[in-house]
């Protein structure tokens, strides 16, 4: 077990970017709920696509919702379909129709997205199941 579990929020929130970014998989499990939700949104886009599947259901589900709508698509895309189905409403309603189509392009959506899919004025391809 690494030390994260022991740094306060205000630590965490402290940690540059680059840190962030050079955190091993096991050092990224590590981070607590309350860390999660510490995190800025620059933290959040630091993270790198080999670090985000290490993160579980529950740390997933933590994440800021204006935090993971400042995901990229390359990002969100690196998640894993556990992870995925672990969003939450909030989540996937302030991601945008890019970040919904590149999710749904890996993963299938949780049915409970559809109801919460951005509406936006031009009109976009409807979310598919796949079966």
């Amino acid at each position: 077990m690494s030390l994260i579990p022991l740094l306060t929020t205000d630590q965490i929130q402290a940690l540059s970017t680059s840190t962030l970014a050079g955190l091993t998989t096991d050092e990224v499990n590590d981070f607590t709920t309350a860390q999660i939700v510490a995190l800025t949104t620059a933290q959040w886009r630091s993270f790198t696509t080999s670090q985000l599947p290490a993160f579980t259901t529950a740390q997933v589900a933590a994440i800021e919702t204006a935090d993971t709508a400042a995901l990229s698509t390359t990002q969100l895309r690196a998640l894993t379909s556990g992870q995925v189905a672990a969003m939450t409403t909030a989540q996937v309603a302030n991601l945008d129709t890019a970040q919904l189509t590149g999710l749904s392009s890996i993963h299938s959506p949780p049915r409970r997205w559809l109801a919460s899919a951005p509406r936006s004025s031009t009109r976009s391809p409807p979310l598919r199941l796949r079966r």
